[in-house]
C-alpha cells in the first residue's frame, strides 16, 4: 500500500480508501440502523451531485432500467403496508444505496487508486477477521483453535451485528483476494487466505461456508479455462 499512501491523492482518493476501511464497521450502530460510514457517504454524495450538476458534467447511470423496475415494485408493495413508516424508510435506504452506487461508478472511473483499493480491502478484511477471532476468545475464554473454528459453540461477529453478515463479508473478501493473483506476492496471498479462512470458520455460518464452496465450484473451472491450465 506504500505507493497509494505516498502518492499525492485528491479528496476522492482519500474518500475511497476511507470507505474501504469503514464498510465493515457496523458496531456501534447509529440511529435508524445507520453505520459510521453513512454520514460520510451523505456528505460525499452531496458534494458529488453539486459538483457534477454545477459543472455540467455527464453522470453515468448504469442499471437504470432494473433500478426503475425495483422502485416501481417497491412502491406497489407499500400499498396496505402494516407499517408505512418502515416502508418509507426502506424506500429511502434504496434511494441512498443507489445514489452511493452511482457516485462510486463515476468517481472510480480512470483512477490510479483502483490498483491498490482491492489490496486495501483484503488488508482491512484480515484485520476484521483477526478482531473477530480475538473478541471470540475474550468472550469464551477458549484458546483451542479447534473449538474456535469447530462447528459448535460461540460464533464470531467481529465489527458486524451478526455472524452471517461477517461471513458474507469474508467470503466476498476471499474471492477478491483470489482475483489479486498478479498484484500480490505469494506470502501475502497465503497468509491472507489463512487469516480469512480461519475468520470464516470462526463464524460457524453454514450459509457463508456453503457460499464459499459453491463459489469455488464456479471459480475453479473458469480460472482453469481462462488460464489454459489442467482442470485438476
Amino acid at each position: 500500500l506504500a505507493p497509494a499512501v505516498l502518492r499525492p491523492m485528491d479528496g476522492w482518493g482519500w474518500y475511497l480508501f476511507l470507505a474501504v476501511a469503514l464498510v465493515p464497521v457496523l458496531v456501534p450502530m447509529g440511529p435508524a440502523q445507520t453505520a459510521i460510514l453513512d454520514p460520510i457517504n451523505l456528505i460525499a454524495i452531496i458534494i458529488f451531485l453539486a459538483h457534477g450538476i454545477g459543472a455540467g458534467k455527464t453522470i453515468r447511470i448504469p442499471f437504470i432500467v432494473p433500478a426503475l423496475m425495483i422502485t416501481v415494485a417497491s412502491l406497489i408493495a407499500t400499498f396496505n403496508a402494516v407499517s408505512p413508516s418502515a416502508s418509507l424508510l426502506t424506500l429511502g435506504q434504496d434511494a441512498y444505496l443507489f445514489l452511493w452506487f452511482l457516485m462510486l461508478v463515476n468517481v472510480m472511473r480512470g483512477r490510479e487508486e483502483l490498483t491498490e483499493l482491492p489490496v486495501a480491502w483484503v488488508v482491512v478484511a484480515c484485520v476484521v477477521a483477526i478482531l473477530g477471532v480475538v473478541l471470540l476468545v475474550l468472550q469464551t475464554h477458549v484458546f483451542s483453535l479447534w473449538r474456535l473454528i469447530g462447528p459448535k459453540g460461540n460464533r464470531a461477529t467481529g465489527t458486524f451485528t451478526n455472524t452471517n453478515m461477517l461471513s458474507s463479508y469474508l467470503v466476498l473478501s476471499l474471492f477478491l483476494l483470489l482475483s489479486l493473483e498478479r498484484n500480490v506476492g505469494r506470502v501475502f496471498k497465503w497468509v491472507s487466505l489463512g487469516i480469512l479462512g480461519v475468520g470464516l470458520l470462526a463464524t460457524k455460518s453454514n450459509g457463508g461456508i456453503v457460499s464459499f464452496i459453491a463459489g469455488l465450484a464456479v471459480w475453479a473451472p473458469l480460472r482453469s479455462w481462462i488460464k489454459h491450465r489442467s482442470a485438476l
